[in-house]
Parts: C-alpha cells; sequence; structure tokens
C-alpha cells in the first residue's frame, strides 16, 4: 500500500546501538536479556530502511552512520523542541541542576554519579524527574549535599532549570540528541557536560566538557565563581538558528515533497 508513496523515517537513534548500551547499563539480569534481543532484532531489521526515501537522521554522529549504509538518502535534521528563544537568565544560582527520568537505567548511572562524586563542592547538587528509582532515594539519604525533587509539574521544572546556577549532564552511552540538553541550553546558565553526552553532536562548543572525577569538581568549582552574563548568553544565539523548528520544518518539509524519480 506504501509503495507508491514518498516515505521518511526519522531516526532517533541508531536504535540496536541504544539498547545494546541499554543492556551494559542494566542491573537486572533479566531486563538485560530484554535488551540485548531486542538490540539484535533491531540490527537485523535495519535493512528495511532501504525501502524509505529518505532518513532524517537527528544527530550529526548519526547522519554519518546511516549515510554509511544509505549515502544518498540521509540526511541531518536537527531536533524539535518546546524552545522558540534562548530563557537563559543573567545572574547567579544557588546549586546545580540534574534532570531526566530517574527510572530509566543510564539516567540512575548518571544521577549515581553525581551523588558519589558530589563531596565538598561549593554547590548543592538538586536531581529532579519522575518515578526515582530505589537506589537513588537511598543514596540521597546518605548525602547532606543532595536533594531529590521527584516527580516535578512542568511549571515546577522550568523553574528549576531555570534557577539553577549550572547544569551538571554526565552520559555514559552516545545516543542521538538528549532533551535534557537543549531544555539547559536554552532555558539555564552553565553547562557541564560528559563527553557522550555532547561528543559528535555540534553542542560542544556550548557546554563546559569534564570526564574523571578531577575534571567535574574542577569545572563545577570555576563555575561557581562566575555569573551568567550577557555574553555567554550571546554566546548561545546561534542555536537559535541551528534548532530553528521552523526553518527544520521547512527542512522536513523538503523532503517530504521532492518528486520520486521515474
Amino acid at each position: 500500500q506504501l509503495a507508491t508513496r514518498r516515505k521518511v523515517v526519522r531516526m532517533h537513534n541508531v536504535e540496536w546501538a541504544y539498547y545494546a548500551g541499554l543492556a551494559e547499563l542494566e542491573r537486572s539480569f533479566l531486563k538485560e536479556m530484554y535488551f540485548r534481543e531486542e538490540s539484535r532484532r533491531l540490527k537485523t531489521y535495519e535493512k528495511i530502511l532501504a525501502k524509505a526515501d529518505a532518513i532524517a537522521c537527528i544527530s550529526p554522529a548519526d547522519t554519518h552512520y546511516y549515510r554509511d549504509l544509505f549515502a544518498d538518502r540521509s540526511f541531518h535534521l536537527p531536533a524539535f523542541h518546546p524552545f522558540y528563544n534562548l530563557a537563559c537568565r543573567k545572574g547567579r544560582g544557588t546549586y546545580a541542576l540534574y534532570h531526566g527520568n530517574l527510572s530509566v537505567a543510564e539516567n540512575v548511572q548518571a544521577a549515581s554519579f553525581l551523588i558519589q562524586i558530589w563531596k565538598d563542592m561549593p554547590l548543592p547538587l538538586v536531581l529532579t524527574g519522575l518515578d526515582p528509582d530505589s537506589k537513588l532515594l537511598a543514596m540521597c539519604e546518605r548525602n547532606t549535599a543532595v536533594r531529590l525533587v521527584a516527580d516535578p509539574g512542568e511549571r515546577e521544572l522550568d523553574e528549576l532549570v531555570a534557577e539553577a546556577h549550572v547544569h551538571v549532564l554526565p552520559a555514559f552511552q552516545r545516543s542521538g540528541i538528549k532533551l535534557k540538553l537543549l531544555r539547559a541550553l536554552f532555558q539555564g546558565r552553565f553547562v557541564i557536560a560528559g563527553p557522550d553526552m555532547v561528543g559528535d553532536t555540534g553542542l560542544e562548543g556550548f557546554c563546559r566538557v569534564a570526564g574523571s572525577e578531577e575534571e567535574w569538581g574542577e569545572a563545577v568549582r570555576l563555575t561557581s565563581e562566575q555569573a551568567f552574563s550577557d555574553t555567554d548568553i550571546e554566546s548561545r544565539r546561534p542555536l537559535e538558528l541551528r534548532y530553528s523548528n521552523r526553518m527544520n520544518a521547512d527542512l522536513l518539509m523538503k523532503s517530504l515533497f521532492v518528486p520520486r524519480p521515474q
């Protein structure tokens, strides 16, 4: 039924690699086996993309991957998101913030890493997100420098993001573009990110990148001494163009209506 239709597939990740990464992070043996089987099936099923007329990839790294497989059909279409203009507040905040779905294994690992290194930091740490894992709840109870805000509403989350002094976003696998990173850049002040959060995204230059525990500690201390300024906001202006929903919608429309070859 779709044979004569023009088909554009939106890829949010290299899905089989994303599920393989989830398997590596999973503590439950049954869930690990589930993710490994899903990864195997997705890798096998990936050849179905040969039937697409165009493949819209969410990150530069994913675009490179799919161009190797489907060179003439793969193109970069940045993530759509709720932020039309920068809404960063100048000045200083009073805490560092990590936000995300706190029941997902990769986010639990990232939050756990932060709790473990959050000692003698110049700012308290706030973790917020949906359905926090029991492991995180127990870890937060043992670290008085960390506060957990569970299941915030959208307005509360917006305020937490806007008021934070620095956003701390470690990651332990590369996959697409994280919307929490875009939220922090469009709505927040300083951003410290792990190499796997920003690697091959084109967003590295808008963040301070930290890998080791020592690098994280130094980055938090340096940003805590600075006030977020007009200059810092202006340095992010390119994001309004690069991640313009209107321009990217135009790009998607062009991919939908390119005439089929006769």
